[in-house]
């Protein structure tokens, strides 16, 4: 049986590579956190994959593992960092070749495919991910601007007077 995709993800190494997730993380650590939590959630969706986002620890507070909408959202304890938190997923896995690890740090991805995973780049996910968002269907099926021959048909139908009018 075959197991579905397994996509983790190195959260801050992916933010700090997307600029607008990157230029929100200057206003807002939770909101740049948020953003990404609600892309990849989108992502996850329409993909029918499982992914697992891995946040380094900060001493503000402690955040437990969790479950949003399909996503596992794990933080490592502070000081870790997220790097031997990813590495000891793919090396506890029982299935790495469903595996792909997203980070660009040359050591979580070296190490990722050395056990037989498969290794992004953060940039290039982000780069396939927003491509993807581009080409929704549904939003260029109706999110489309109407030619000015479009509109006036519209118009044309919608102010028809074929109802009987009652004269007074």
């Amino acid at each position: 049986m075959a197991s579905h995709p397994h996509i983790i993800i190195d959260a801050y190494n992916l933010i700090h590579r997307a600029k607008d997730l990157r230029d929100i993380l200057q206003e807002n650590l939770e909101h740049s956190r948020e953003a990404l939590l609600l892309r990849l959630e989108t992502y996850r969706q329409k993909k029918k994959v499982q992914i697992t986002v891995v946040f380094d620890g900060d001493s503000v507070g402690v955040h437990p593992a969790q479950n949003r909408s399909g996503l596992h959202v794990v933080f490592s304890r502070f000081p870790q960092k997220a790097d031997p938190i990813i590495k000891n997923m793919v090396r506890r896995s029982k299935n790495r070749r469903s595996i792909l690890v997203v980070s660009s740090d040359r050591s979580v991805a070296d190490y990722a495919r050395s056990m037989g995973a498969k290794s992004m780049a953060a940039e290039e996910f982000y780069q396939r991910f927003l491509i993807f968002e581009r080409v929704n269907p549904l939003s260029e099926k109706y999110d489309r601007n109407l030619s000015e021959a479009e509109v006036k048909n519209w118009m044309d139908i919608f102010n028809r007077r074929d109802v009987p009018r009652k004269d007074k």
